[in-house]
């Protein structure tokens, strides 16, 4: 008899305060399966550093496999490779209900180099993407047990009487992400220093907040100094404190060109928060920023098209004002008990 209904397999962090996309999409997923089915249903596994313990973590799959009746697994791209297979191989001995719920856009891509994949994916009771275009993707390369779970936040959106229109001569705009060159953060700053040309003096200033990728510390905080009279860094926000962070900045910037994006977490903050999004027409971005609606899309590397909107919105009050309200009411769509329908759906099959 197995000892539990559901083991989840994923990147939980290695702290209480995470802030990574994978980490915080992990976090939020299971704490509400364990809400709905009883934290004594529910064996996780954390793959958090895994590359320094691979032993104990093989221990803890192979216990998961055992054990439990369900298993989730919730990897990027690094991981798929090493639990997909892994999988494979024991369901000639053991039968598990498998649900893969998809951390990013990497997979569509992968799956074309490598299609034996497919053929594992196929045994999956189900497969969980963030967008409809995702979805789409993966139907088309022979996977039809494909179901939609966007991002998430399990938190308190901004009160919609605390938005006011803002007429402050000089704002402040952010990034809230990872700290990387594939994230844009190179573009950002570029961008807010172009606009205050474009305006004659340094009316906005660019706060930077997340984790910065290893390997450009160095880089990143040359450019701090470099451009101390309009940017600073603040840090990390802890994933549920996001809210009481940006509501109150002027709009949130977010030039990425990250090869693995799916639908960032990002945007699901600044929904919750009121706050206006410029960013990429990159991957599927298109599928959840609607022009002027919520935010505004621009092409990649392109600093001179960020600035043309951070201007645009500086000189258009009343627009930044509707679009914050926007991004308010957007955020009901991405409350856990509607976001996790489908799979609660599918975790009560016997």
């Amino acid at each position: 008899m197995r000892k539990y209904l559901i083991g989840i397999w994923g990147q939980y962090g290695d702290s209480e305060n995470v802030a990574d996309g994978q980490a915080v999409r992990t976090r939020i997923i299971t704490n509400a399966i364990k809400a709905r089915f009883g934290i004594d249903k529910v064996h996780m596994v954390n793959t958090n550093n895994w590359k320094k313990r691979k032993l104990s973590l093989l221990f803890a799959t192979l216990h998961m496999i055992f054990y439990c009746e369900k298993i989730i697994i919730m990897p990027a791209d690094n991981g798929f490779k090493l639990i997909v297979p892994l999988l494979n191989i024991m369901s000639y001995f053991h039968k598990n209900k498998i649900i893969y719920i998809v951390i990013g856009g990497f997979l569509p891509n992968l799956l074309r180099r490598n299609s034996k994949y497919i053929k594992y994916l196929k045994k999956y009771q189900a497969i969980f993407v963030q967008t409809t275009n995702l979805k789409q993707e993966i139907n088309v390369l022979g996977l039809k047990n494909t179901y939609i779970l966007s991002n998430l936040k399990d938190m308190e959106k901004r009160n919609v009487s605390d938005i006011k229109q803002i007429n402050a001569d000089n704002i402040k705009v952010c990034t809230l992400s990872r700290i990387n060159i594939e994230k844009g953060i190179l573009d950002a700053i570029d961008a807010v220093k172009i606009a205050n040309t474009i305006l004659k003096k340094k009316k906005i200033q660019l706060d930077i907040f997340g984790i910065v990728s290893k390997g450009f510390e160095e880089q990143f905080y040359n450019l701090l100094r470099q451009h101390s009279d309009f940017v600073e860094y603040k840090g990390v926000v802890p994933y549920d404190k996001t809210v009481g962070v940006l509501k109150d900045y002027f709009c949130l910037v977010f030039p990425t060109y990250y090869y693995g994006e799916g639908f960032a977490g990002t945007f699901i903050d600044a929904f919750f928060s009121g706050v206006p999004i410029i960013t990429t027409n990159w991957k599927h971005n298109s599928e959840i920023i609607k022009e002027a609606k919520n935010g505004f899309l621009v092409n990649i590397k392109s600093p001179n098209e960020i600035a043309d909107r951070l201007v645009y919105l500086y000189k258009n009050r009343l627009i930044q004002y509707e679009i914050s309200i926007n991004n308010l009411n957007e955020a009901v769509k991405y409350d856990p008990s509607i976001v996790l329908e489908d799979l609660f759906h599918i975790l009560d099959l016997r």
